[in-house]
């Protein structure tokens, strides 16, 4: 048997399991760091558990049969945010469990703090939008408005930078 019959690491009724990941994008702005987060205004994506509320998010996604976590990551930042990164170190996982068609799933999506390069010049329609925030704003933005608790990754991503020289 197949565990995963399409080309991802995406649960399915038999199976599941899900992988993905994803990163935190951030640039050095007037001596400032900032982190990119994608936003999802309330309303714009009925289907969407929540979507009564803004949510915000990283950029993440399944990992594709065959590919890195690290491939992953920079396919999903440029797919979603419309940039292009350069991965500096991996943040580490979290585990998000949650029912989904009155089955128990668990996704483990991997997180990296990615330099920013570049913008791109189009991102997909999963979200409305992106937008550039201090640290601790960005923390701040993603707590409670983040079912996968990002701000955890947050919090570990400024950790990266207090030992290191990228602040």
């Amino acid at each position: 048997m197949k565990l995963y019959p399409g080309k991802e690491y995406r649960a399915t009724k038999d199976w599941p399991y899900s992988i993905a990941s994803g990163c935190v994008v951030y640039r050095n702005l007037d001596n400032e760091v900032e982190v990119l987060l994608l936003i999802r205004k309330a309303g714009e994506f009925p289907d969407l558990i929540g979507s009564d509320k803004d949510s915000y998010h990283l950029p993440k996604g399944h990992l594709n049969i065959g590919e890195t976590l690290e491939e992953t990551a920079l396919r999903e930042t440029a797919e979603e945010a419309g940039c292009d990164a350069e991965i500096q170190t991996y943040l580490g996982a979290r585990l998000n469990q949650y029912v989904d068609v009155g089955i128990m799933r668990d996704k483990i999506i991997h997180y990296f703090a990615a330099k920013w390069i570049k913008d791109l010049e189009e991102a997909d329609q999963e979200h409305s939008g992106r937008i550039w925030l201090p640290v601790d704003m960005a923390i701040e933005k993603i707590k409670g408005a983040n079912p996968k608790h990002e701000d955890d990754i947050l919090v570990r991503f400024k950790k990266f930078l207090e030992l290191t020289d990228e602040s």
